[in-house]
């Protein structure tokens, strides 16, 4: 049963994956769109809410995979951008807010694999890391509800001003990694 257990985090990052498309089809689907896409909503809170799970299970039974530790980030990116990205479709975020996050996450994803292919190391979300992925869920739960748009663009430039910093922060931290000194 143990063994069981430890695989829970990972079927719940699988999970995710699925729920990516299934994110799509509910949002362009003309039987499920009507105002605030709660179908979409519920599929895009249901990841985020696994993403807590598998991470809570992963730790209580001692079960952080490789397979969990690659993937489980590559699930969550692509959920969020598929939101940004069928939110900028529609007009409710700017196309360089989405620009801007997609440069960032291709470029992190790229010196991960370089960190992980060199020096077998895998970089973990630091608290401004953590604290941009909430200001960005928030930001983006916002902007399913209409009452909520107005507002909803305050939350996200925080949440891209603090993804900022930690961008600068991961890049710092490889720069460290790769070469042994900081950068300048």
């Amino acid at each position: 049963m143990n063994e069981y257990k430890k695989q829970i985090p990972n079927i719940l990052t699988t999970l995710r994956f699925l729920m990516v498309p299934l994110f799509w089809w509910a949002f362009w689907n003309p039987d499920t769109v009507f105002e605030g896409r709660m179908l979409s909503f519920a599929i895009c809170a249901t990841a985020g809410v696994t993403d807590l799970i598998d991470g809570y299970l992963a730790r209580k039974y001692k079960a952080i995979s490789t397979y969990g530790k690659l993937m489980d980030p590559v699930a969550d990116k692509l959920m969020t951008l598929s939101v940004l990205i069928c939110f900028m479709l529609v007009g409710y975020i700017p196309t360089f807010f989405v620009a801007i996050f997609v440069a960032k996450d291709l470029i992190l994803c790229i010196g991960a694999l370089v960190l992980l292919r060199k020096k077998d190391i895998v970089v973990y979300s630091d608290i401004f890391g953590k604290a941009a992925t909430y200001f960005l869920s928030m930001g983006l739960a916002m902007t399913f509800f209409e009452v909520l748009r107005p507002y909803n663009m305050y939350v996200l430039y925080l949440g891209l001003v603090v993804a900022l910093i930690a961008f600068a922060r991961y890049v710092n931290s490889a720069i460290k990694n790769l070469f042994g000194k900081p950068s300048e």
